[in-house]
């Protein structure tokens, strides 16, 4: 729904993990504001001098708060996907249809893989190294894309578990049965991990402006300092 308010009214956004975004008149307006407290506002249109549509950006990031962490996970994952097959053509590099098809239809009527006797981490048949570091780097960045644009603690880790299942059923299941593992430890080592790297990101504005802060916001989040150099808006 959009609201078209005209001259009297100014806009307060608060973006937070549900990016909720709200309408005040300015001081001494007659808007009628039980019209606006009963609406659900995700943009709002201004007219400038001219008369012209105007969106405040402040709004445009709410939508854009959703985005930037979907595409980013994408975009993660498609790497993640394309290096397996370099490393690993078999299983991953399997293009014929019936198998790829018989796979996925065993992604979900098999239970996930787990392996009780197996090595710690090895659960799943991959190398402890894989499970243990691989996936901690992976829903940490899951994790601190969300962050990195407002969301709170709890939805960041939502969103990873989301990201983390849609690896595992989506990209990664024409090759191998989803892991028990994966799918839990991702996410839970994501939040331990991105947390972490989200506040050191942060904490390094307190450092003087120069290499050393430069190094380490390019360190806690490479892709992001990439992604924001070519216009992320978070």
């Amino acid at each position: 729904m959009v609201v078209s308010v005209i001259a009297n009214v100014s806009v307060v956004v608060s973006v937070n993990g549900c990016g909720i975004s709200t309408v005040t008149p300015r001081a001494g307006s007659d808007v009628d504001t039980s019209q606006l407290a009963h609406s659900e506002v995700n943009s709002v249109e201004d007219r400038d001098a001219e008369g012209d549509s105007v969106i405040h950006p402040a709004v445009a990031l709410d939508w854009q708060q959703w985005t930037v962490p979907v595409v980013h996970h994408q975009a993660v994952m498609l790497g993640m996907r394309l290096t397996e097959v370099w490393l690993w053509p078999e299983p991953f590099a399997e293009t014929r249809s019936l198998p790829v098809a018989l796979r996925y239809r065993n992604a979900v009527s098999d239970p996930p893989k787990w392996t009780t006797d197996a090595d710690w981490f090895e659960w799943d048949g991959d190398r402890w190294w894989i499970n243990a570091l691989g996936h901690s780097l992976f829903g940490s960045e899951l994790y601190l894309a969300a962050r990195r644009c407002e969301f709170g603690v709890l939805p960041s880790f939502a969103l990873a578990a989301v990201g983390s299942a849609a690896w595992e059923y989506g990209y990664e299941a024409n090759g191998v049965r989803p892991s028990a593992l994966d799918l839990v430890y991702t996410p839970v080592s994501g939040l331990v991990l991105g947390e972490f790297r989200h506040w050191a990101y942060r904490g390094a504005e307190r450092l003087p402006d120069g290499p050393l802060r430069v190094l380490v916001r390019g360190l806690m989040d490479p892709f992001g300092v990439a992604e924001r150099a070519f216009g992320a808006p978070c």
